[in-house]
């Protein structure tokens, strides 16, 4: 619990520092050397000159301009400053190496202590567990949506789970997450089916939103006869949706009854329930629903999680898995 609530108000503090200074979404271009002045104070200065511009990318550009590998700024606390500013802002952005970088330096010249840019010093377990946070969900969110990109999510989790003495505690679900490639490594008792097909795990409430269900039947419908299948496993919660209320179900089979009553008219296939442990056994992260589509290899190709799901985000992607 300790090592949570320091990663929360290592989170809390990045969450600061972004809504003060903004984030950059570019990789920052580099500037002439002769740009920076040469001494720490000067340059922390000229890096703090940004914070008035508006353009987020120019203080991105600054902070890694900064001359934090020269001897006479290596020590200096402008550049402790500097370095956690340009990790937090890197994090922000979902640029986890770049963050990393930064992070390394921090941990050889300051023996991994913070400091904000408002000049409040961040312990370094609290850094480290931070930054270890936010490698795992870079790792998540970097699998998610129609372009996943699997090499940097796999760099994030290695990143995340070896660096600079951070460890793999807590990165089981991540790890089990990112290396969830087959469809039929999701437990339980899948139908068979040779060819490509979208399985959602998903509660009661999420499919009373009204897209889920649809989209879902639109593809079985159209796609089916061109080899897809579409099928839903139900995550049971012990709840029904009621209007926009979650209600305590009667029993297992009244909350699998609402799941199936809700696809009926969609002829959407409802598969066994999930097993209790499916979240772990997967790395599904608690209070989520999960979206996959897989190719007639079994390959998962695309996914997208959340409380609930909106699938038009992976149409092209079913589309292309139901043509080949």
């Amino acid at each position: 619990m300790a090592a949570m609530r320091s990663a929360l108000r290592f989170l809390l503090a990045l969450a600061v520092c972004s809504a003060i200074c903004g984030c950059g979404e570019d990789d920052p271009a580099p500037a002439p050397m002769s740009e920076v002045p040469a001494t720490p104070k000067a340059a922390l200065a000229w890096v703090r000159e940004a914070e008035g511009l508006d353009d987020p990318t120019e203080l991105d550009r600054r902070l890694a301009q900064y001359p934090a590998k020269k001897p006479a700024f290596q020590a200096a606390p402008e550049t402790q400053i500097v370095l956690t500013w340009r990790m937090q802002r890197a994090i922000g952005a979902g640029r986890i190496e770049d963050a990393y970088e930064a992070h390394g330096w921090l941990v050889t010249s300051f023996e991994g202590v913070g400091r904000t840019p408002r000049g409040r010093e961040l312990e370094a377990s609290v850094v480290h567990e931070g930054l270890r946070d936010a490698g795992h969900r870079a790792a998540r969110e970097r699998l998610e949506g129609p372009n996943p990109d699997r090499e940097g999510a796999e760099r994030a989790l290695e990143l995340a789970s070896g660096k600079e003495g951070v460890g793999r505690d807590g990165a089981g679900e991540a790890w089990s997450w990112v290396n969830l490639k087959q469809i039929g490594r999701i437990p339980g008792r899948l139908m068979f089916h040779k060819g490509p097909r979208v399985v959602a795990l998903v509660d009661d409430f999420a499919l009373g939103e009204a897209i889920l269900p649809q989209v879902l039947g639109r593809w079985q419908r159209d796609l089916g006869p061109m080899g897809l299948r579409v099928s839903v496993v139900p995550l049971l919660t012990g709840k029904i949706r009621v209007g926009l209320r979650r209600l305590r179900a009667q029993d297992e089979k009244a909350e699998v009854d609402s799941i199936r009553n809700r696809l009926i008219a969609y002829k959407v296939i409802v598969e066994q329930p999930a097993p209790a442990d499916v979240r772990s056994h997967i790395g599904l992260e608690a209070g989520k629903c999960a979206l996959f589509v897989a190719d007639r290899k079994g390959q998962i190709v695309a996914r997208m999680t959340g409380p609930t799901i909106d699938p038009r985000t992976l149409e092209t992607v079913v589309q292309r898995v139901a043509s080949r």
